[in-house]
């Protein structure tokens, strides 16, 4: 039996590029090359000729005029439903009035109007990578683009379940809605399984992020973090040393607890996050694109002793662990002006 392989695809229109690299069953070319000249068909507007300014020229995917016969677009995606830390992405029955539904809502009618297609949208709770291993072995194909996690995905990539992206038809990674620092970390052995890009809502909601508190910044006479950043003057030991002045006791009881003030809020986990904002790599490439353990500098050692001490700190940093029962109860704490940092992805500011 004929095992068809799947493609996970992480981009705006990349329902259209599946349709068209699998829907028609088209192979890729013998050259290599797969994508249509850019010079002689270009599908950037030529600003010059329709009299507009460069920053409105729109850039828009070349793809051939195609009727599918109401071909029914599969799609499989983590349950939001079941998980509402999980962001809605592919699919929306009816407008709401909700921005990002109302957004997904438009685009897929958009994209079945165009090419004559009905894109579903499975919801998957559970292990992704199993069910579609099992599902491709029994040579049921019931769906061509999968949205999940990067563990899943990178299980399913080592048993031959997903395409090379560089040999999908029409597909052209170079374009500006495709993560190209993704791409460029994410491919192995110059293929790539999986992409990032702007059809996605959880890779902006899993970017982690470090909220502050604007009126306990004036109230303690702080600089501004902004202008800090823009100085160049925004670091590590700056953020700490607001932090640790911005920790009190309030009610004067001689140990911190949930009426006094906080400087810190997170989870000891936030250490690798302050470690690749600063730039530590344990992981490079060689000239093969083929990953390799580069290990640790002196620089990294330092970041990580400087940042695990000062977050393990329970006299500076809450976290979950101060009320277990209640992990909500921190976010509440700098919802209600206790807290000066919360060190969180951007998901806790969008789904909260």
């Amino acid at each position: 039996m004929k095992v068809k392989r799947l493609t996970a695809m992480f981009l705006m229109f990349s329902l259209v590029f599946m349709l068209i690299g699998c829907g028609s069953e088209q192979t890729p070319s013998s050259e290599g090359n797969n994508t249509p000249d850019r010079d002689s068909e270009s599908n950037v507007l030529d600003s010059e000729a329709q009299n507009i300014p460069v920053e409105e020229a729109k850039i828009l995917p070349d793809l051939p005029e195609r009727d599918f016969g109401g071909h029914e677009f599969i799609i499989i995606t983590r349950d939001y439903t079941a998980n509402l830390d999980l962001p809605q992405e592919i699919g929306a029955e009816e407008e709401t009035g909700a921005s990002i539904n109302d957004a997904i809502y438009r685009r897929n009618k958009k994209i079945e109007e165009q090419f004559n297609v009905t894109v579903k949208e499975i919801l998957h709770d559970g292990d992704m990578a199993a069910s579609v291993n099992r599902e491709i072995m029994t040579g049921d194909n019931s769906y061509e683009l999968i949205t999940g996690h990067l563990n899943a995905l990178g299980i399913m990539a080592q048993r031959g379940n997903l395409l090379d992206l560089k040999k999908v038809n029409y597909l052209d990674l170079g374009r500006p809605w495709y993560d190209q620092n993704a791409a460029a970390d994410l491919s192995i052995g110059n293929r790539l399984f999986f992409a990032i890009g702007e059809l996605q809502v959880s890779n902006k909601d899993g970017t982690w992020s470090v909220l502050f508190n604007k009126k306990l910044f004036a109230d303690l006479g702080f600089e501004d973090p902004y202008v800090l950043a823009r100085e160049g003057k925004w670091t590590m030991d700056k953020m700490f040393e607001f932090a640790t002045e911005g920790t009190r006791d309030l009610n004067g009881d001689g140990a911190m607890g949930e009426e006094d003030q906080w400087g810190m809020l997170g989870e000891t986990f936030n250490i690798w996050a302050l470690m690749n904002g600063s730039g530590t790599r344990l992981v490079q490439k060689d000239e093969n694109d083929l990953p390799f353990y580069s290990g640790y500098t002196q620089r990294d050692i330092d970041i990580f002793e400087k940042g695990a001490a000062y977050l393990s700190d329970k006299s500076k940093s809450l976290l979950p662990s101060f009320r277990p029962t209640e992990p909500k109860f921190i976010e509440v704490m700098f919802q209600t002006g206790r807290v000066l940092f919360y060190f969180t992805s951007m998901s806790r500011v969008t789904h909260r």
